[in-house]
């Protein structure tokens, strides 16, 4: 990817718990400590890449102890975008047979818990976008001088330009600022 300046420097990595016992429960085949690593090498090459995940919040099993993992990860971490999800039992999956099935009320207080901490984050990370020159990619055309444009790690930004642009079309912006958690810029 590095060699490839066309590749957006956007990774979608789903942890799905922040805790190895959870992790087991689930049968993934990694530790938390693998996705760190995995983490810190994409860090170490694309330092503004977008970071994406998935997380399950209220899997069988999960206690105060192994949420809180996951709410410390997601904070060390600093992802972007946090899609998480209250489990839901499915008859027939192995989980379904897991005694341990939380209370609904608790597990939707926890997601709502973790997508707060997670609104924080996201808030802090497109920060480190404003007064930067990108090169952006124009996906749409809003009015005369309004458009929509990405960031190669998938930024979106509402850009103004008092030139045309096609979508599908490749320029500079300089972002200028954050508006409702919206960036927006300005052809240069």
């Amino acid at each position: 990817m590095k060699k490839h300046s066309n590749i957006y420097q956007h990774f979608h990595l789903p942890v799905q718990s922040g805790d190895n016992e959870i992790l087991k429960r689930m049968k993934r085949g990694y530790t938390v400590e693998h996705y760190q690593h995995i983490i810190e090498q994409i860090r170490k090459y694309f330092p503004l890449a977008s970071l994406t995940t998935d997380i399950i919040v209220g899997f069988p099993g999960e206690n105060d102890s192994s949420f809180s993992n996951t709410v410390k990860l997601v904070e060390e971490i600093g992802f972007d975008t946090v899609y998480a999800a209250v489990y839901s039992h499915r008859p027939g999956t192995l989980s379904s047979t897991f005694p341990d099935i939380l209370d609904e009320d608790l597990s939707k207080e926890r997601l709502n818990h973790l997508l707060e901490v997670q609104r924080k984050s996201s808030h802090e990370r497109i920060k480190r976008f404003v007064d930067t020159d990108n090169e952006v990619f124009i996906t749409k055309k809003i009015n005369q001088n309004t458009y929509m444009a990405k960031t190669i790690e998938e930024k979106t930004i509402l850009l103004s330009s008092t030139e045309e642009l096609e979508p599908g079309s490749i320029s500079w912006a300089r972002i200028h600022s954050i508006e409702d958690g919206q960036l927006k810029g300005i052809v240069k």
